[in-house]
């Protein structure tokens, strides 16, 4: 009887260790529960944080998203199973400008200094997002997991040239600028690239370490299918017709592409795989 106690007492004062480990010292539970939520960080700052505190060369980390800005967030149905959604919107415009000679000015005064400003304004937009399952396993701060995602990619782009002296037949002289170049029979006026779409099937499979309540760095490897297709583009460009009598437009067409790809988190393309390194919050 008296080995029984023993016995049952060790295994209680083994179970309330074990269970200690799973609790901060103020009590909290370490380990995602059902109900919490988490969003994913690269971790390389971090890592490189900690590893310079002893040099002159330490910074403070940046909080940077995964994969050049995609958000990776989670929800936890319960302790071992969690629903992924990953989001990646961009959109660019950026303006290139030059001063170039007012060639009205010119034929009115030859010494004229007068300018006019030519422009290239190019844009694109980008829109990604993702979503899977994830499921856990481990007794401790180490926690494996796997599961699989779907994500979708969809990005276009334009350019559209604007030019300060009006491009006539009656042979304008030419004039070059930083921004385009006028060879004196015709005038680039913009171009569209066809819409690309994207898909990718993704399986993943990873571990983490939890540092402290809710908080864990981990890393993760994918594996997947990848689809893409590129849709026809254009561009157009000003010129003098073949009488010499007006200007006419040139619509010149581009063929689109397709693509395929097999294997480890497909690079090129996919916008939407974790880093290899990330800091996750659970809150």
């Amino acid at each position: 009887m008296k080995k029984k106690v023993v016995l049952c007492a060790m295994l209680f004062s083994g179970a309330s260790f074990f269970a200690q480990e799973l609790t901060s010292k103020k009590g909290e539970a370490i380990l995602p529960e059902a109900g919490d939520w988490a969003i994913q960080f690269d971790a390389a700052p971090f890592l490189n944080y900690a590893g310079n505190l002893f040099s002159s060369d330490t910074t403070a980390p940046g909080a940077d998203f995964v994969n050049s800005g995609t958000i990776v967030g989670k929800y936890f149905k319960d302790a071992t199973t969690a629903y992924r959604v990953k989001l990646n919107i961009g959109i660019n415009s950026f303006t290139d400008k030059a001063l170039v000679p007012d060639l009205v000015a010119l034929d009115n005064d030859p010494g004229s200094t007068a300018t006019v400003e030519d422009s290239k304004k190019s844009s694109s937009s980008f829109i990604a997002i993702g979503g899977g399952m994830e499921w856990r396993r481990g007794k401790g701060r180490l926690q494996g997991f796997y599961g699989g995602e779907l994500l979708f990619m969809l990005s276009t782009a334009k350019t559209i040239y604007t030019y300060g002296n009006t491009y006539s037949p009656a042979g304008t002289p030419a004039v070059s600028s930083q921004v385009h170049g006028v060879d004196g029979t015709t005038d680039a006026k913009g171009s569209i690239s066809g819409s690309t779409i994207g898909f990718q099937l993704r399986g993943f499979v990873g571990c983490e370490y939890f540092i402290a309540p809710k908080i864990s760095i981990g890393a993760e490897y994918g594996w997947g299918l990848g689809l893409s297709s590129q849709g026809a583009g254009s561009s157009t460009s000003q010129q003098v017709s073949s009488g010499g009598t007006s200007m006419e437009d040139v619509v010149t067409e581009t063929a689109g592409s397709n693509g395929f790809a097999l294997g480890a988190d497909i690079n090129g393309g996919n916008q939407l795989g974790t880093a290899s390194l990330v800091a996750t919050f659970h809150f």
